[in-house]
């Protein structure tokens, strides 16, 4: 009985396995080549933002992309710009923390207790 389970499971687990592939290589393959990376750098530079980080994760579903959400007066938006990004300003945000990013430039502002600091986005696009 075992044997058949595991005879019925293996083209299930194959063929999930397949459209994984087929519907996500864009987004999760190419992100280390510099076309992934020129292509995150894009998407960053042409969003805006201006709120207060609600919450920040690792998304497990999505193979651990890093994710924000930004209350935008009063709308909670999810962003995964800073998944491709290396200047490690996901790891320096905090729960509570004013961001200002505005469109068209990869510079971030932090407001943390009062305190404003400035950030770059870096993506390491070797296509500039």
């Amino acid at each position: 009985m075992i044997r058949k389970l595991n005879y019925l499971l293996a083209p299930v687990a194959l063929t999930a396995l397949v459209l994984f592939f087929i519907f996500f290589k864009d987004d999760y393959l190419v992100q280390s080549t510099s076309e992934g990376r020129c292509k995150a750098e894009k998407y960053a530079t042409n969003i805006e933002i201006s709120g207060i980080v609600e919450k920040k994760y690792r998304n497990k579903w999505m193979n651990n992309i890093e994710t924000l959400k930004i209350n935008q007066s009063g709308e909670i938006l999810r962003f995964t710009f800073l998944d491709n990004d290396v200047s490690g300003l996901f790891d320096i945000l905090n729960v509570g923390d004013s961001i200002v990013k505005p469109k068209g430039d990869l510079a971030v502002l932090i407001i943390r207790d009062g305190k404003v600091n400035q950030y770059r986005l870096e993506y390491n696009c070797a296509g500039k």
